[in-house]
């Protein structure tokens, strides 16, 4: 028999499923990465955290390719950043050791993935703010405790290890040391290197592909007129088999009608998140214990001093820079959504 008759050579050949499950893992994984990208840009630390759940849930104890490797490991690094500011998560077992500092650790490993320069500069960055935070947030003996393990673990130059020390020592949380290595800074820093890594591993496959899908979804809908559509719908309508009433059991009809639908998924309560104690540490957990879900949490109020707050941001960054405003000025446990949320609020009242 001739080699290319085989059934392995023919196009309607089986293909292992196991192979194109790795295909679409793949996709799935440049997909997620991507997601969590575009989260961390727009600030968005619900829906980051959403994304990186469903990251570590595809990941987790299955084999991966190095740039797949390193996709994971700068999504745990961009999640360190995302909490930076938030001193009641830690990714690590001593519980001492803050969301940034967790985050200096984690740079340390990726000097290869970033040119020398950026990397200096956003590991003094993280130092800086490392401490900064701990202040800002009122945590002085924090802030001293930072100080210390910084000096243990990473080469600060001596130069700013002294600067630090003199701030940490006056308590000096509005020093200009910090204006100069802010917080807005390191997120722009940040931005800079992941843009240039999602370009030397492009993760767009699958948003190109539904890009087009919806391309050709709203040409087809702009090229349908009304008339069209009504015309389309009748006929779709005729296609139909007419049931006549003559033609129905009646016991039959009634039984269906009777007959409650099945559901195809359970309603359940608690939503299964999969996770894994290294998953926890890598990707974040909370420090304290998780409130009773019977118990309903009741929305914060927005104060005048954060209605201020966020008019002064809008006025120096802009709308839609909900990211830079929320790092820049003092919103305890919001998110950029709600910073958006409240402005549209504010404007619909006519309060700004």
């Amino acid at each position: 028999m001739d080699g290319d008759a085989s059934p392995a050579a023919t196009p309607d050949a089986p293909v292992p499923f196991s192979d194109a499950q790795k295909v679409v893992r793949a996709w799935m994984v440049d997909f997620l990465f991507l997601s969590a990208s575009h989260c961390f840009r727009e600030g968005n630390s619900e829906e980051f955290g959403r994304t990186v759940r469903s990251f570590a849930a595809l990941t987790d104890g299955c084999p991966l390719e190095d740039h797949q490797i390193k996709k994971k490991t700068v999504s745990g690094f961009l999640a360190r950043i995302m909490d930076g500011r938030n001193l009641d998560v830690n990714y690590d077992q001593d519980i001492a050791v803050t969301p940034l500092m967790s985050a200096v650790s984690m740079w340390e490993t990726m000097k290869d993935m970033v040119d020398p320069s950026l990397h200096l500069k956003i590991k003094q960055l993280l130092c800086v703010q490392s401490v900064g935070v701990c202040l800002e947030k009122g945590r002085s003996s924090l802030a001293i405790k930072t100080l210390a393990w910084l000096e243990k673990e990473c080469e600060l130059p001596q130069k700013l290890q002294m600067k630090l020390s003199s701030v940490v020592n006056k308590r000096e949380v509005y020093n200009q040391f910090f204006s100069s290595f802010s917080f807005k800074r390191l997120l722009d820093c940040v931005q800079a290197f992941l843009d240039s890594f999602l370009q030397e591993n492009p993760s767009g496959f699958l948003i190109k592909a539904a890009t087009k899908v919806v391309q050709a979804q709203q040409e087809r809908g702009e090229q349908m007129q009304p008339a069209e559509e009504q015309e389309a719908t009748s006929t779709s309508s005729e296609d139909q088999p007419s049931a006549s009433p003559s033609n129905k059991d009646p016991d039959l009809s009634s039984q269906t009608e009777r007959r409650p639908k099945r559901m195809l998924y359970t309603t359940c309560l608690q939503p299964w998140k999969p996770e894994t104690e290294a998953t926890r540490l890598f990707y974040g957990r909370k420090k304290t214990s998780k409130p009773d879900n019977t118990q309903i949490t009741k929305k914060k109020k927005w104060s005048f001093e954060e209605d201020q707050q966020l008019k002064a941001g809008v006025k120096r960054y802009g709308v839609g820079n909900w990211a830079r405003i929320l790092q820049e000025f003092n919103f305890e446990h919001r998110t950029g959504v709600m910073l958006k949320d409240r402005w549209r609020t504010m404007s619909r009242l006519n309060i700004v």
